[in-house]
């Protein structure tokens, strides 16, 4: 749900899911000469806290696929 002035100069989450929507290009990134580290963070939200509720499967699928290798 989007609130107009909810955060400082109107910013959103809106460019970092372009990761999500991305991850064959930013793989290939990655793999280039100018990359030494690639910080994975995975969201609290992503897996299930000791079984109090389902883990988000679509989640844990693209870490597993932009670990795992290319597109």
């Amino acid at each position: 749900m989007r609130r107009p002035a909810a955060v400082l100069g109107s910013d959103s989450g809106e460019v970092a899911c372009g990761h999500y929507h991305r991850r064959p290009e930013y793989v290939t990134l990655l793999r280039g000469p100018d990359v030494d580290l690639y910080r994975l963070l995975r969201e609290p939200g992503t897996c299930a806290a000791l079984g109090q509720r389902p883990a988000n499967r679509a989640g844990l699928d693209f870490h597993a696929r932009l670990v795992d290798g290319p597109a």
